[in-house]
């Protein structure tokens, strides 16, 4: 499918995650194409964008940066044998790769779809809150612990949703990753347009937690579709924040997607058992998500081998 046509159905774009808006692989791949195919009523029934990027002259399929979730979807309801209609003919689409490797939206379960095409799929999870119970049962569900720390921060401190420059999240970010001495993997620019624009389009927030002071050391920044929010960054100054400003934000965020009439809160995953047993802990069920990877090249294997 053109983009032109892809830009051009507005019903199709209202009914499909952030991470698959064109406005948003503009910001975070230079080279994406969109697969779709139609179902037995001739309605779009599956859509694949793929992101591609050259390195050392092969064509590198993957998620970009910050963007959790991609692959496959079926927008239809269809029988196995229909899933593996369309899920073919979106196959038969799909741009010149020679390695590709996606974490699938947690709506497709499909892995036997991907290994017939010789992809080795595992399973990564993320923690999500459903959120069409009332918002003091939503406090209750969440661990005792975070509750209290919640409270202490709360009398101290108040949210503030930014609007102006990100230097303050980029900053607390990149600490982020000096603390654990890792470089930092993602460039300040993408990250500045991710937020402008997300604003602009009524899909993300970008959320400080002020004290009494005025100082901000805790942030967070969220986005949404028509169903979920994702919590994408979050960043805090240990040495001066308080333990619960971290809680506090997610926990207004949460509020807030509630508010928004959407239908979960999607903590977007870890595999760090410290970090998921701190998403854990606010409630949310755990859910899978399938990664699929398939390598082409001798060249690129090697790589990956020696530095990852």
């Amino acid at each position: 499918m053109r983009k032109e046509q892809y830009l051009g159905s507005p019903l199709l774009l209202q009914q499909l995650p952030v991470f698959f808006q064109p406005w948003w692989l503009d910001i975070v791949s230079n080279d994406w194409q969109i697969a779709l195919a139609p179902g037995p009523d001739g309605a779009p029934a599956g859509i694949w964008p793929v992101a591609r990027e050259k390195k050392i002259g092969l064509a590198i399929a993957r998620n970009p940066l910050l963007t959790p979730y991609l692959g496959p979807l079926f927008l239809q309801s269809l029988s196995e044998k229909e899933e593996a209609a369309v899920f073919e003919a979106l196959w038969q689409q799909l741009p010149r790769w020679d390695s590709f490797d996606m974490e699938t939206t947690v709506a497709f379960h499909q892995a036997a779809l991907l290994q017939q095409k010789d992809f080795e799929v595992s399973e990564k999870i993320t923690f999500e809150i459903g959120l069409a119970p009332e918002e003091d049962m939503l406090w209750r569900a969440m661990n005792s612990n975070h509750r209290n720390l919640i409270r202490q921060a709360e009398s101290h401190h108040s949210v503030v949703e930014h609007t102006g420059s990100t230097e303050r999240l980029l900053t607390l970010h990149r600490e982020t990753f000096a603390r654990k001495n890792k470089a930092y993997p993602f460039d300040p620019a993408l990250i500045d347009r991710l937020v402008h624009t997300s604003r602009e389009k009524n899909s993300g927030g970008l959320w400080y937690l002020q004290d009494e002071q005025g100082h901000t050391n805790a942030t967070i920044f969220t986005v949404w579709d028509h169903q979920k929010m994702y919590l994408l960054l979050s960043a805090v100054d240990p040495e001066a924040a308080h333990p619960g400003a971290v809680r506090l934000l997610i926990w207004y965020a949460i509020k807030t997607a509630r508010q928004k009439g959407l239908s979960a809160f999607d903590f977007e995953g870890s595999m760090d058992p410290g970090i998921a047993a701190f998403f854990r802990r606010f409630g949310g069920s755990q859910k899978t998500y399938l990664c699929a990877s398939r390598n082409r090249s001798l060249l690129w294997k090697v790589k990956k081998t020696l530095l990852g």
